[in-house]
């Protein structure tokens, strides 16, 4: 009964929604110091709402911080509300540095009151895709934020939820100097005769650790090492 009415409302949603509105460049972020990465092309999108949802970026030297002072789902009485929005950019190691690991957090709160069943819920989700587009051998890598205590809500009872997100994305050895970042946020909102729903999204981090580029010779100790061992195996 419960996939029954979320999915429901997720088609009212879907045929509710409109495209408002129109996409917001904020440039290009230059990292400060050896190390540091760039993030090229900074944009957000919304096929739901009016942006900016997001808002502008604050950047570290290896950071880009977003605090959405507007993104946020509200349903009351027996109405559904999806906000969606996209944040996408170009990922740049700094010379002679790889991307190693790329950190997300992410927080957020939702409300749920009134009285009411199952079909008065909330929903978070974060979708990330990130490419490797130069030499492109690394390939596409798709993953979720996981969500502490959890992605969905629903009554009863009514609810007051901090809601945290964390993922590590690892590329670590694939090479990659430069990558497209596209990031996928949506929340959702359903409510009854007599509930509210609202959930909001207040903080986006996206941190990038570099790692040094291996040297010539040091691939080539690499290989000698690895032929030795081979020998040693053989003997």
């Amino acid at each position: 009964m419960r996939i029954t009415t979320f999915a429901s409302a997720l088609c009212l949603i879907a045929l509710s929604s409109t495209a408002m509105a129109a996409p917001i460049n904020y440039g290009d972020f230059l990292g400060a110091g050896v190390g540091a990465a760039d993030f090229l092309d900074v944009t957000e999108d919304s096929g739901t709402d009016m942006t900016p949802l997001f808002q502008a970026p604050f950047a570290g030297s290896n950071s880009l911080d977003f605090v959405p002072g507007t993104f946020a789902s509200f349903a009351s009485n027996g109405a559904t509300d999806s906000t969606i929005a996209t944040l996408s950019m170009t990922i740049r190691a700094d010379a002679g540095f790889q991307i190693g690991r790329i950190i997300i957090d992410e927080t957020a709160d939702t409300t749920i009151s009134g009285v009411g069943t199952n079909a008065s819920f909330s929903s978070i989700a974060t979708a990330i895709t990130i490419v490797d587009v130069v030499p492109g051998l690394g390939g596409v890598i798709n993953n979720d934020v996981a969500f502490a205590p959890g992605s969905l809500f629903e009554l009863p009872p009514a609810i007051f939820v901090d809601i945290n997100g964390d993922l590590i994305i690892d590329l670590s050895g694939l090479g990659i100097t430069e990558a497209s970042f596209t990031l996928l946020h949506t929340l959702l909102a359903g409510s009854e005769m007599g509930t509210t729903s609202f959930i909001q999204s207040k903080t986006f981090g996206i941190d990038v650790e570099s790692i040094p580029v291996p040297e010539p010779t040091s691939i080539a100790l690499l290989g000698i090492a690895s032929i030795g061992l081979l020998r040693r195996k053989r003997i």
